[in-house]
């Protein structure tokens, strides 16, 4: 089964990217039984979500989540992470804080994948749900491998004594 993806052409701005998508809307895509007006309320929070959808695209820069969370996703879970994503992360605080950042709609993660180039693949059969598949981070330079630490007269990792 191929489902169609969606890749954004980068729009800068939620109000460009809601014009290119026109059934984008708070809880994510236009159901067929939304009437106009329930439909254009739902376009109006989306509209108005910009904090929210600044959240979902700093969680989206930010390394350890392109970590942890990389391949392809629901947005309804990238929603419940960037509710709970903790952005003054420190390793020595055990256990970690719990963090509320507050309410994220379903389509204020899909809004702010498709504004960070992140490729969105829409559920089939009118559902408003979709898929996010989130990339890899990028790689720093590569360390020498051990032999190369060897053959400068560095450690090794196994000696016998």
């Amino acid at each position: 089964m191929n489902r169609p993806t969606m890749t954004a052409k980068i729009p800068d701005t939620l109000e460009s990217l809601m014009t290119a998508y026109p059934n984008l809307c708070a809880t994510g895509w236009r159901q067929p039984k939304a009437t106009d007006s329930e439909f254009a309320a739902l376009r109006d929070e989306l509209a108005q979500a910009g904090d929210k959808v600044e959240l979902c695209r700093r969680m989206f820069r930010d390394t350890r989540f392109l970590k942890k969370w990389h391949g392809l996703w629901a947005a309804y879970g990238i929603k419940h992470r960037a509710e709970n994503w903790d952005f003054q992360f420190d390793p020595v605080l055990f256990p970690p804080r719990r963090c509320y950042n507050g309410y994220v709609y379903q389509g204020v993660a899909v809004a702010a994948a498709l504004l960070e180039g992140f490729t969105v693949i829409p559920h089939p059969s009118g559902a408003p749900g979709s898929d996010i598949a989130v990339p890899r981070p990028p790689r720093g330079p590569r360390r020498a491998g051990r032999r190369a630490n060897q053959a400068e007269g560095g450690p090794r990792r196994f000696v016998n004594p």
